[in-house]
């Protein structure tokens, strides 16, 4: 059954006349009360039954100054609402079934479609929010403290839930609460400076707000006892920038216990791409479990490799600009002992090596396996090294720690020939004598 109802002027003042003039009440709670009373308190107030396109259709053509096509309750900002009890919790409700049986469905199914068509030469540049569906919750407690305990709170609300029948989704589907998409034509234009996104999260919190626990723009909590597999999934189809952040104190933080804070596992340009100023661009702290914990690791295969001179899989690079007004390093590596005890072992603060299994081929290789250093400089420094020691209050025991000195070294047993060349070994910092090792060469 499809029912338009049109009332005419004469309908329009008999209605009116049925309230007293004294009650100042629009005319849609005026309707909204008469389908109420179409009704007894275990009766529904208006029933549709049979075929129809439209259920009830509410037209109101463009010359009636409307406010608002449909109005529950009184304004959306003052007292006065329709009361929300424990069991009168719902203004709206939309029942919707997909009847038992095979659907061939070429078409979308929707509970509750809600459209906001823009026409051609519509003037919207005032600025201000132009949506389709506005959910606001509003939290008033001027007149008392509000509380609102455990409860989950949010202007809006997405969820699939089901039952325990056994539920099958193909690969390629997908299941979510919420679908934001956006879908821009082909005469659209995205000025420099503008944002174009499917999901868009506003913080516009007061500053005399006070939040000691967490404030996140988007936040993720597991509730069931399935774990995440992913915690932001990320779809490497058609992405430019995975994530982008802007200036923010701290970009990206992961301070519980996950498995994996961030996978990369498609094919990507740049994993991760900080370009803007940032006090830290990666900072991790904390107690890592394992004997073997690890704040980062770096691996990977590369296929018939050729960095260059001067270049490498991991690369440190430093800029400087201005004037220095001190010690200036492009790399630091640090171990910390505070309260652990080191015992019998070997302490390194950087470990470096070349592996080969023996399947491997390094014939004609030069092998560097502790690290080429490198000093191109247009001018002349006051002063060069290769290595700058500081030991600090203990004795160095030697330049160099070798499992066999011997094969290690490569020693020779050979008086040699003395060449009368020295070789500056080293430069006492706190006197300034430089001391230096005679060469030989062999007969």
């Amino acid at each position: 059954m499809s029912t338009t109802v049109t009332l005419t002027t004469a309908q329009r003042n008999k209605l009116n006349s049925m309230f007293p003039e004294s009650q100042s009440i629009s005319l849609g709670t005026k309707l909204g009360y008469l389908f109420d009373q179409l009704g007894t308190s275990d009766e529904d107030g208006i029933v549709l039954s049979g075929a129809g396109s439209t259920g009830i259709g509410i037209s109101i053509p463009a010359t009636v100054a409307a406010t608002n096509s449909i109005l529950i309750g009184t304004s959306s900002s003052a007292a006065g609402g329709m009361p929300i009890t424990a069991t009168k919790n719902k203004q709206i409700v939309c029942y919707g079934e997909i009847l038992e049986g095979e659907i061939t469905n070429t078409s979308n199914l929707r509970c509750q479609w809600n459209r906001l068509r823009i026409s051609a030469n519509a003037d919207i540049s005032g600025g201000g929010q132009v949506t389709a569906m506005q959910a606001t919750t509003m939290i008033y407690g001027s007149e008392s403290t509000t509380s609102l305990g455990t409860w989950a709170t949010s202007g809006l609300w997405g969820s699939v839930g089901m039952d325990t029948a056994v539920i099958n989704l193909g690969s390629g589907a997908y299941l979510a609460g919420v679908v934001a998409q956006i879908a821009a034509g082909a005469g659209y234009t995205g000025a420099s400076g503008s944002y174009t996104s499917g999901l868009y999260v506003i913080g516009n919190s007061d500053t005399a707000s006070t939040m000691t626990g967490d404030y996140s723009g988007i936040l993720i909590e597991n509730q069931g006892a399935k774990a995440f597999t992913n915690g932001i999934n990320i779809l490497g189809t058609g992405v430019t920038t995975a994530i982008n952040i802007g200036a923010v104190t701290t970009g990206i933080s992961m301070a519980s216990t996950v498995t994996t804070g961030i996978s990369m596992a498609g094919a990507v340009t740049t994993g991760v791409s900080i370009t803007g100023g940032a006090t830290t661009a990666f900072n991790t702290s904390g107690t890592f479990t394992g004997a073997s914990g690890r704040a980062a690791k770096l691996a990977g295969t590369v296929n018939n490799a050729n960095y260059g001179d001067g270049y490498s899989f991991v690369e440190s690079e430093l800029t400087l600009t201005g004037t220095c007004a001190g010690a200036v390093s492009a790399f630091g590596s640090w171990i910390n002992v505070i309260t652990g005890t080191t015992g019998a072992n070997m302490v390194c603060a950087q470990t470096n090596g070349v592996y080969e299994e023996a399947t491997g081929v390094l014939t004609n290789t030069t092998v560097i396996f502790g690290m080429r250093m490198q000093s191109l400089l247009a001018e002349a420094p006051s002063e060069s090294y290769p290595f700058s020691c500081v030991s600090n209050t203990n004795i160095i025991t030697a330049l160099f720690s070798c499992n066999a000195g011997s094969s290690d070294m490569g020693t020779v047993t050979n008086a040699g020939s003395d060449s009368g060349k020295l070789v500056p070994l080293y430069k006492e910092t706190s006197t300034g004598t430089t001391y230096y090792v005679k060469l030989y060469s062999l007969a």
